[in-house]
């Protein structure tokens, strides 16, 4: 067009020029493009100028939410201009404390993004500390501040930081899991009538209290109760996993030796969800009663008891020995 001649038909005395323009989605000011017209007869150009307006207002900015295990080492935020723009566009930003705490959690930065015309991302990075305590998710934000040349539509940026395993770690980096599980548990030994203290370990200290389920097991200490003639209530309790899969298996319904060899519940047991204080008061009240109130009942115990002992002292050696024998007659 530029340069153009354009002939006006005979008898006219007017004609439109029309210029097409773009419709982009740049924040910019208002623009101008002059019209130069001349016939022999002007001693110069007569202009017009037209003024496009902008259609796209106002570009805004905004910030995401981040989740990121204790392991990624950072907490990476990108913050967002809703359009180009065709001025630099500014903002500052900040970090405070959630849950997570500055200096223990993570490290407080502050500072100011600039986008240059044309673009619309940038990001702000925050560095996160690991530690060894299991603390669960933990928050800080990012705020958004004194923009210039745009507006701020959502101004908080919430970081999530976990101990637990999951949230997003860079590749080749090993998510942290802190949450605490027993790692040991000794082995004491004592003589008879001494308590036997048993240290239980944890693998991670942990800022909230942690259940620990303990599962005493009579070992052999119920089959020496029973040589000794003396009552007794079995208690177990164990992990919920273990019992589903003891109970499916549906194997011998005792679970104390005393009651195994006798082939019969002599002594009661409380089993997993039965298992309660209230029980095992009630099992041992009942005990001390049954030695006041219930002398033949004790005595059939006693001769269980006796009958026990006597089918257990046997000529081991011997009994070895007939056994291999028949093996080697095989």
């Amino acid at each position: 067009m530029v340069g153009s001649t354009v002939a006006v038909p005979a008898g006219n005395s007017g004609f439109l020029v029309r210029v097409p323009t773009v419709d982009d989605n740049l924040s910019e000011p208002s623009e101008t493009i002059t019209l130069g017209a001349a016939t022999a007869q002007n001693a110069a150009p007569v202009t017009g100028t037209g003024t496009i307006t902008d259609n796209d207002g106002t570009p805004s900015l905004s910030i995401n939410d981040v989740t990121v295990n204790e392991a990624a080492g950072t907490a990476t935020f990108t913050v967002t201009l809703s359009n180009p723009s065709a001025a630099a566009v500014t903002v500052g930003y900040n970090t405070t404390d959630g849950t997570a705490t500055d200096g223990n959690d993570y490290t407080g930065t502050t500072g100011s993004l600039t986008f240059a015309p044309g673009v619309t991302t940038q990001v702000v990075t925050v560095n996160i500390k690991n530690d060894g305590i299991y603390e669960g998710s933990e928050t800080f934000n990012v705020n958004l501040s004194t923009p210039t040349n745009a507006t701020i539509a959502d101004n908080l940026g919430v970081g999530t930081i976990r101990d637990d395993g999951t949230g997003f770690v860079p590749p080749g980096v090993t998510p942290d899991d802190d949450r605490p599980a027993v790692a040991s548990v000794s082995s004491p030994t004592v003589t008879e009538g001494a308590p036997l203290d048993f240290t239980v370990s944890l693998t991670h200290p942990s800022t909230t209290p942690t259940a620990v389920t303990l599962s005493p097991a009579s070992g052999t200490a119920t089959l020496e109760a029973a040589l000794f003639k003396r009552p007794m209530v079995i208690a177990y309790r164990m992990g919920w996993l273990s019992w589903q899969i003891m109970r499916r298996k549906q194997m011998q319904p005792w679970v104390g030796l005393p009651n195994i060899l006798c082939r019969d519940f002599i002594v009661p047991e409380l089993i997993q969800d039965r298992a309660t204080p209230q029980a095992l008061a009630n099992a041992v009240l009942q005990w001390l009663d049954d030695l006041d109130h219930q002398p033949a009942k004790m005595a059939a115990l006693q001769q269980q008891f006796v009958t026990l002992h006597r089918n257990l002292r046997r000529d081991t050696s011997t009994l070895t020995t007939d056994a291999i024998e028949k093996i080697l007659a095989r």
